[in-house]
């Protein structure tokens, strides 16, 4: 498998291909809280964090897909997600996930447990409809003036939330993706 690498929103560098442009913003002007997330300076004063995290700490962290953070996660969130007791991984984001969708209230952790209510919040405008599939049953949010809710104590299987963007196509994107155990 070839090793891509990233070049502070310039594109990446891959191992057959070499250098893809694409601009990724998100290394332009990132907080040092979420900086911090995929880049330790050696120097800890270069962290511009109050309290520095240690390179044991960062090297334990799981990667962070800066999709959650363009999509209004703070990285306060994230790290208090991240020393939860039964901790196993952030949930997975898909590349629908863009600037135009704020996730207000989610659970930000990968499992999550059989029976147990979850609240989602979701700010949306641009899609038409959200919905959560838990195995085969589909679960719709209530939508007010371009806010999505849903309470739902989900079933034992795969979790996504998705939405339909088009009047055009019946497809709903996959957003999120969660496991219930």
């Amino acid at each position: 498998m070839a090793l891509a690498r990233r070049h502070l929103g310039a594109g990446t560098v891959d191992d057959k291909r070499g250098f893809s442009k694409r601009l990724e913003e998100q290394y332009f002007l990132p907080s040092p809280e979420q900086f911090v997330f995929d880049h330790l300076p050696d120097d800890p004063k270069w962290q511009l964090l109050k309290l520095p995290i240690s390179e044991d700490t960062y090297r334990s962290w799981p990667r962070v897909d800066v999709a959650l953070l363009r999509s209004g996660v703070s990285a306060q969130d994230i790290v208090r997600a991240f020393s939860e007791r039964d901790f196993r991984g952030l949930v997975e984001s898909f590349a629908h996930l863009d600037r135009n969708i704020q996730l207000c209230r989610i659970p930000l952790e990968r499992q999550l447990k059989s029976r147990v209510p979850y609240q989602f919040r979701i700010e949306a405008t641009t899609c038409l409809d959200l919905a959560i599939i838990n195995g085969d049953r589909w679960h719709y949010f209530s939508q007010k003036d371009g806010i999505f809710e849903k309470t739902l104590s989900p079933e034992k299987g795969t979790l996504k939330v998705s939405g339909k963007f088009s009047d055009k196509e019946k497809t709903y994107w996959t957003l999120l993706q969660y496991v219930v155990e």
